[in-house]
Parts: C-alpha cells; sequence; structure tokens
C-alpha cells in the first residue's frame, strides 16, 4: 500500500512510505524523526523503530502518525481502508502526497466532469 498522504512540516516528510498490511516501511533523506501511532481519541504512542537496509520499518500499520522534531510536526495518513486491496502497480507513486495542495489525481478528475 503507497496510498499515504501528509500534512506538515515538509522537512520531516519521507522520502518513501509504504507498508504491507503488518508493517510500515519509510525511507528519510536526512535525520529520522521520532514516529508516533495516533490511536483513539488522538493519543499518540511512540513508536519502536528498526533499520533494515536502507528503511526505517515500524511494525504496526494505522490510519495516522504523527513525526516529530523539536518543535516540527508532520502528520502522516494511511488513506487505504484496512479491507482494500493493494493500489494499481503500475502508479508511480513512492512518497505520500501533500494533502495541503491539491493533487493532480484530484485535478484529472475534476475536468473529467
Amino acid at each position: 500500500n503507497y496510498d499515504y498522504a501528509y500534512r506538515g512540516d515538509d522537512s520531516l516528510k519521507p522520502r518513501v512510505v509504504f507498508d504491507d498490511g503488518t508493517k510500515m516501511f519509510l525511507q528519510f533523506t536526512g535525520d529520522v524523526p521520532a514516529i508516533f501511532v495516533v490511536e483513539a481519541k488522538g493519543r499518540e504512542s511512540l513508536v519502536n523503530l528498526r533499520t533494515e537496509g536502507e528503511y526505517m520499518i515500524v511494525d504496526k500499520v494505522a490510519q495516522q502518525f504523527t513525526l516529530r522534531a523539536g518543535d516540527k510536526t508532520l502528520c502522516l495518513y494511511n488513506r487505504q481502508s484496512p479491507s482494500q486491496r493493494m493500489p494499481d502497480p503500475i502508479e508511480d507513486i513512492y512518497g505520500p502526497s501533500n494533502l495541503d495542495k491539491k493533487s493532480k489525481r484530484r485535478q484529472l478528475e475534476q475536468r473529467s466532469r
């Protein structure tokens, strides 16, 4: 699942983010921020990370994570429902899309209406 989006400080944005239904994989170009899973009622819990090759691995998949470094914050959203299948592998989507800017996909959808 590569269907992730974010809102917040671009400097914390992972270069790549995806999950296999069990684990989330992230790749960063700079320092790795602290990663928190956002649970019920907005409660945040720090997640454990491990490194495998180029990826930081979180042994959890959730609808929302918060990344923090100092006073910088980024919210990372898993836009795929747990019951959905994997997206079309032809799509070239490796990093999360920015929710603060209209995506090309939405613009194309609006034009076709």
